[in-house]
């Protein structure tokens, strides 16, 4: 045997080139984080069919239907995986995954936004303060708005503490932390029930 044939894969003489450890700790990592992304919106997503949405999807059935009803539609959504997958991981090939992140992202806001007897939960974060154009399309969507603060926005320094997005807004909640995302689905059921047909 020659030197050529006992020189590991990535070692001495090898034209192949060694992985990154950096590279793959980064894959690691966003693998991870997306994937506790992921099961907690499941849970998210679990706790409020099981508790909100038969009330507010479904109120001419009966509790129970109501609820099974809801829950179907979680596990519908569940059973879709695998078709989305086969989509989006050839259109991701072919376009970007970054696009097509971008791409699906936005498709789901906007359908969210632009469904029937909808409203908008928003946390404009950083935008609350100075952003017009945000204000100028809370105002254009013409639905129930209901501003999300995670913190208290008057415990904030003076420069933070107004919202411009607040004017155009149902309700504002704020300090809560997560849970105010639940109190905002709550109010918007709310909202959504006493408008008139």
């Amino acid at each position: 045997m020659t030197r050529d044939t006992l020189a590991p894969a990535y070692g001495v003489g090898s034209t192949a080139e060694a992985p990154d450890d950096a590279m793959a700790t980064r894959a690691v990592t966003a693998a991870t984080i997306g994937t506790a992304l992921e099961w907690f919106d499941f849970t998210l997503y679990g706790t409020v069919a099981a508790t909100i949405l038969p009330r507010l999807f479904f109120p001419a059935m009966d509790p129970t239907s109501a609820l099974l009803a809801s829950l179907a539609t979680f596990g519908v959504g569940l059973a879709a995986r695998p078709l989305g997958a086969i989509i989006c991981g050839y259109l991701g090939d072919k376009l970007g995954r970054r696009n097509l992140m971008l791409g699906t992202v936005s498709v789901m806001g906007l359908a969210s936004v632009l469904m029937g007897d909808s409203a908008l939960i928003i946390n404009p974060a950083g935008f609350s303060f100075g952003s017009i154009p945000v204000l100028d399309a809370v105002k254009l969507i013409r639905k129930p708005v209901v501003e999300v603060h995670i913190t208290n926005i008057h415990q904030r320094s003076e420069q933070y503490q107004k919202s411009l997005i607040s004017l155009a807004a149902t309700g504002v909640i704020c300090g809560l932390g997560p849970g105010g995302y639940l109190l905002a689905m709550r109010a918007v059921a709310e909202v959504l029930a006493a408008a008139p047909r």
